[in-house]
């Protein structure tokens, strides 16, 4: 749906902007993001000003946070305890990570799988050369973890999206935000493609019954490029009012030539 206008129509009639302010991810920017400017290299990712730019930087701080827990874990109990399970829990506890298909589990996405190796299962290596330098000086290591890790990296414990589904050649993903009542399709790239708000303020009632059912049936639609069917189900699936469903048809209609 690349040349679909209906989005554009849709985020000036529901503009969820007023909800970025309350939301979980900004509380934690709010808390931590004095972190990014500690750091040469992450502080780029620092963009709380869109919705889109707040959820990526929240996964990069997160995963500043894993790396600065683990790394005090790791001084804490020396080598000669790394290896016990009793170190591996307490280090790790309950920290984000990505878990790959090789059942690796990402604890720092700005680092290559390589050295995520060392924040997963050997952490004795952060103890010897050359990986000891990482504490402090990994400003030449990082990578772009939204490149490196693409739409994976919002699946992940990171993020706080709920993944729908993805394309038939697993080029798109859809997830939603549950505090901003907006669908977003991310790329391989973990660039944003598309972001549809839904429940707007002319709906009586926000039927969150089986919600994220219909939200897969929903995304469907859009990954088979069925525009019709599409907006139909805005309506259909109670995610849209029908004074808004009927300016999206009045506008599709203008753009399609027709009266």
């Amino acid at each position: 749906m690349n040349k679909f206008r209906l989005f554009s129509y849709l985020r000036w009639k529901n503009d969820k902007s007023n909800l970025l302010a309350n939301t979980s991810d900004k509380r934690y920017y709010d808390k931590h993001s004095y972190l990014l400017s500690r750091y040469s290299g992450l502080d780029k990712y620092d963009d709380a000003l869109s919705d889109f730019g707040l959820i990526k930087t929240v996964i990069v701080l997160r995963s500043l946070e894993n790396k600065i827990k683990i790394d005090e874990g790791v001084d804490l109990y020396q080598e000669a305890n790394l290896s016990s399970r009793e170190a591996d829990d307490t280090i790790h506890g309950c920290l984000p990570f990505l878990r790959r298909k090789n059942g690796m589990r990402i604890y720092v996405p700005f680092f290559s799988e390589l050295y995520n190796k060392c924040y997963d299962k050997k952490l004795s290596l952060l103890l010897i050369p050359p990986y000891n330098t990482l504490k402090t000086d990994f400003g030449s290591e990082i990578v772009n973890p939204f490149d490196y890790y693409g739409f994976e990296l919002f699946k992940s414990s990171f993020s706080n999206l709920i993944y729908l589904c993805q394309s038939s050649q697993n080029e798109l993903a859809a997830f939603y935000s549950v505090e901003l009542e907006t669908i977003y399709v991310i790329d391989n790239q973990g660039c944003l493609e598309e972001k549809i708000p839904i429940f707007d303020d002319y709906l009586s009632y926000r039927a969150k019954d089986h919600l994220v059912g219909r939200l897969q049936s929903l995304m469907k639609l859009y990954f088979d490029d069925d525009r019709e069917a599409f907006i139909d189900s805005l309506y259909n699936f109670k995610l849209l009012s029908c004074r808004t469903y009927n300016y999206i048809l009045m506008k599709e209609n203008i753009n399609n030539g027709k009266k």
